[in-house]
Order: structure tokens, then sequence, then C-alpha cells
């Protein structure tokens, strides 16, 4: 909320409605806070929200403390409400390796809303090829970059082999969700 709105030429209502609760040590109300973040969303012709590694949020099996328990499903809830919204503006990617509650709750959406989705698994060779394609792009430019000139040619190249080896045993199962109306 706070990068959309300091992208804004104005301040909308809603944010100045919570500002006297800033000023008296008061908690705003859920109702309010949306109404604050919808109103940071509007009048921009596009809305990008990246949840990027939503499986690394503790859940109910990995956690021992009740608000950590609570953090991947309060998670979820804010996509399913963002997606509530049916705002055209909008366009959410949720990045996640697909553990049964994740995928569960992004499958129930995908399947009771209108705005389209869909889910790219990383897994598959054609996308797996295509992101080492990526990473690799990007290693090789960090890699030119000033800080790394004292570096030989073939440590570099040492390097680049190395980081995308190692990114498989990252990627094997992640999946991105993307929600908006395209």
């Amino acid at each position: 909320m706070v990068q959309l709105l300091g992208c804004r030429p104005d301040t909308p209502q809603a944010l100045l409605d919570l500002r006297s609760y800033k000023d008296t040590g008061r908690t705003p109300t859920g109702q309010l806070l949306d109404e604050a973040l919808r109103g940071a969303m509007r009048d921009f012709d596009n809305v990008y929200v990246v949840l990027d590694g939503l499986d690394e949020c503790p859940n109910a099996d990995d956690a021992t403390n009740q608000l950590a328990r609570d953090e991947r499903k309060a998670i979820l809830r804010l996509i399913s409400f963002l997606r509530d919204w049916e705002l055209d503006n909008l366009h959410l990617a949720v990045v996640s390796r697909p553990e049964g509650d994740i995928s569960y709750e992004l499958e129930r959406q995908s399947v009771t809303r209108m705005a389209s989705s869909y889910t790219i698994d990383l897994s598959t060779k054609e996308n797996s090829n295509q992101v080492d394609n990526d990473m690799l792009t990007y290693i090789s430019a960090e890699l030119e970059a000033a800080k790394f000139r004292s570096v030989t040619l073939d440590m570099r190249e040492r390097i680049k082999t190395t980081l995308i080896a190692k990114a498989h045993g990252m990627q094997v199962r992640s999946h991105s969700w993307v929600s908006g109306r395209h």
C-alpha cells in the first residue's frame, strides 16, 4: 500500500481517514484498511502484486507459535480478498512450490472467480529450459559488472555453471499462479 500511495499524485480520502488512528495510537478497523488499499489502487491503469515464495511462509504444520501458524492462511485469505474486488487493473502473481494447502486454495479460487488465472509448472522440460535461459542471462550480466572484472573468465564460467546446476533444486517443484484480466 505504501508503494502505491507513494506513486499517486493525490492522497485518497481513505488514507486521510487513517491518519487520526496513527495520531491517537489506535488500530484502524479492517474495513478502513481495506478502503485505504482499494483507494491506493484506484486510478492506476495497472497494479501488479507479486507474492514470491508463498511456500516459505510458515503454515500450521511447521510452526510452533500461533502467529506463525496463521501467516500463510492470512496471505491466502488476502489473495482471495483481492480477487473478490474483481478490479480490472489488478494483476496478481503468486510464485510457490505446489504445497497442498496452497495448491488447493489457489485452484479453488481459480474455479470460483470470473477472472482468468492459470498455473505455470516450471518443472516441465520446456519451462525449465526457459528458466535456465533467464537465469543464465541474468547471471552473465551480473558477472560482467565492474565488481567481477578481476575474476578470470574461467572462474566466471564455473560460477555460472554451478549456480545454474544448484538452482534446479529450487525450481523443480515451483509453480507460478497468475491472475488478472488479459
